[in-house]
């Protein structure tokens, strides 16, 4: 369990290049290459962990498999099913790998949960002693997890 305080911040690209000069300038170093993340969100039939989330509700959840670099979902091996519980002020993040194909999740809190959206993006990483700055970007996703029409998002995160 990886327990973090996170905030987040919409930013505009053409602000990148001033972010990346002034990481640089405060000594941030990149402790990854730059990489792309794959998610698959699970919710329920009432789509209740999105709605907790989006009215602020704590705690709440979140249920999601996570890969990286290849948008094709790669052997169970290297797939983390993960999980996010959201406090006031702390954000709780239990990783495990993926041992079952899953296609639905029985939730104590939210019952039976099934992929719901499909999501992608490039992530930056930078830090500096104990704070971590990710910065991401072509945020691109699916409503119907096997559909190929995506939808993009043009907000960036920091």
């Amino acid at each position: 369990m990886t327990k973090r305080i996170e905030r987040k911040y919409l930013i505009k690209k053409n602000n990148f290049s001033k972010i990346y000069e002034i990481l640089s300038n405060e000594n941030f170093y990149k402790i990854f290459p730059n990489r792309n993340i794959y998610s698959v969100y699970y919710d329920n039939k009432n789509n209740d962990m999105f709605n907790d989330s989006e009215e602020g509700v704590t705690p709440r959840k979140k249920i999601r498999l996570r890969w990286y670099d290849s948008e094709k979902m790669p052997n169970k091996e290297l797939i983390n099913l993960e999980t996010k519980i959201t406090n006031p002020y702390i954000r709780e993040k239990y990783v495990q790998k993926l041992k079952n194909n899953y296609q639905l999740i029985n939730d104590k809190i939210y019952g039976i949960c099934t992929p719901r959206v499909f999501i992608s993006y490039n992530r930056n990483y930078f830090f500096k002693k104990n704070l971590s700055i990710n910065i991401d970007d072509r945020i691109k996703f699916r409503i119907n997890i096997n559909s190929g029409k995506y939808y993009f998002d043009f907000t960036n995160i920091l």
